[in-house]
């Protein structure tokens, strides 16, 4: 929340903008809508990225959807989750069949836990794989109100490397089918 008051997000709107290398730039994005995270399959042949929706009278300010454009090209989807969450830190698996965020509820806004969840494209099914533990993800050492971490989940094997936040401090862990692995703890 802003100290001015005026409330979580400014008037400006985040949007995607192609840059080759040849400095020639274009605009993949544009409107009311808010746009984040974009990560590109490995092959290189499907952009995703994070959608936060333009509605100043909504519920849930802070809530996103996942869209996905063919690339280059194709034109926007929206993809289902299933679920209503205030995502960041997308990420594409090295196999191109997971994505990964981390995310909280909105209705939670402050007291909540940030959560990191991999949704498997092929069978549709999203798992909060970070539920195994009472710690929220990223690094919420500064605040006592969720934000973005800068550190978005890396792959590596088909799990996933993220911070972790416990007790004012923020450690790297390991998350996947067998639970939750402490990698550094000092």
């Amino acid at each position: 929340y802003k100290l001015d008051g005026a409330g979580y997000f400014d008037e400006g709107r985040d949007q995607l903008v192609w840059v080759d290398r040849t400095g020639s730039m274009s605009l993949i994005t544009s409107g009311f809508h808010h746009f984040a995270s974009a990560a590109f399959a490995p092959d290189g042949r499907r952009l995703y990225a994070l959608r936060r929706l333009y509605d100043p009278e909504g519920s849930h300010p802070a809530a996103a959807d996942i869209v996905a454009w063919d690339w280059p090209g194709g034109a926007e989807e929206v993809l289902d989750i299933g679920l209503t969450l205030a995502m960041s830190q997308l990420t594409v698996s090295e196999d191109g069949r997971h994505l990964a965020f981390h995310a909280s509820r909105p209705e939670e806004s402050g007291y909540g836990l940030t959560s990191l969840y991999r949704w498997d494209l092929d069978h549709n099914r999203v798992a909060n794989l970070s539920d195994v533990t009472d710690r929220s993800v990223g690094d919420e050492s500064g605040t006592d109100v969720p934000v973005a971490s800068t550190a978005a989940p890396h792959w590596q094997d088909g799990q996933l490397l993220t911070l972790l936040s416990d007790q004012g401090r923020v450690l790297v862990a390991r998350f996947g089918e067998a639970g939750v692995e402490r990698l550094w703890d000092q």
